[in-house]
């Protein structure tokens, strides 16, 4: 088979892109390589590899679990079944994040509370090397995913990995200067008939009835974890940033707000916890 024929037959059953991205996963070349040589032939394991892969793709598995690897905040990150696929819509997190990052201490202690696959966490050690960061999660082989992703990306000895049911996993005593999440969202109803997010972990999607269970609980939970003027920044499905800044404002919340995507859909709700504090950065 060659490059040529790969590309058509890969193309008929899962798209150009796709088809592409599997090949040159399979074959181990880069897209340019491919594109300039469609008369050579694939070698048979890249050949056996390839199909595979677009088997496991057309039976609708998630091309990132496919690829086994899937950039976040431009780092090639592990991905599997273990944890949520990153997706461009959290990297507002870290946006947000960063935006405050000149208005907390010298050296913060952050918490990434349902870590998953980490990607949050990693990227905020490199881009605040002196920030103490734990990242949070329930799930243990979700928490090896996202240790290996440390590891890889020099951040192991500077992230605390904690298993547990939110904030019962933090140590005692401990107080944060900001907390952020991505919490599960998704309506129970939804992700029934979801197909798209059927190879994801559920416990990492289901977000009850209404999609706000977990939303309830860290809006209740995180003022008590929060040193006074420290930030909450959470992750919310469509139509559930109005519902979760009236639970933060309902709750005693300051300067609640939202941060929009490119799409100017409200992603992130933030809020800051009473007290001392610089206040949002302008």
């Amino acid at each position: 088979m060659t490059v040529g024929e790969a590309l058509a037959a890969g193309t008929r059953r899962v798209g150009r892109r796709e088809a592409a991205l599997l090949l040159q996963h399979a074959a181990r070349r880069s897209a340019l390589e491919l594109v300039t040589r469609l008369d050579a032939a694939v070698p048979p394991r890249s050949v056996g590899r390839f199909l595979r892969g677009l088997d496991r793709r057309a039976a609708g598995e998630p091309l990132q679990y496919v690829l086994g690897e899937w950039e976040f905040w431009s780092l090639p990150l592990r991905v599997d079944r273990r944890a949520l696929v990153p997706r461009p819509e959290t990297e507002l997190l870290v946006e947000e994040a960063l935006r405050l990052a000149p208005g907390l201490p010298k050296r913060p202690v952050l918490v990434d509370m349902g870590t998953g696959s980490g990607c949050l966490a990693v990227v905020l050690a490199r881009e605040l090397p002196a920030a103490r960061i734990l990242a949070v999660d329930l799930s243990a082989p979700a928490l090896d995913l996202a240790r290996a992703n440390a590891r890889r990306h020099g951040t192991g000895r500077r992230i605390t990995f904690l298993r547990g049911d939110l904030f019962a996993a933090l140590p005692a005593g401990v107080a944060a200067d900001l907390i952020l999440s991505n919490p599960p969202y998704v309506p129970s109803g939804e992700l029934a008939a979801a197909r798209e997010l059927a190879a994801e972990p559920a416990l990492a999607l289901d977000g009850g009835p209404d999609g706000l269970a977990l939303l309830r609980r860290l809006a209740r939970e995180a003022v008590d974890r929060l040193v006074p003027g420290g930030y909450l920044l959470l992750e919310v499905g469509d139509g559930q940033a109005e519902r979760v800044c009236r639970l933060l404002a309902q709750g005693g919340w300051e300067e609640v707000g939202t941060v929009g995507d490119l799409a100017g859909t409200p992603r992130v709700v933030r809020g800051r916890r009473p007290g001392s504090g610089a206040g949002w950065p302008g």
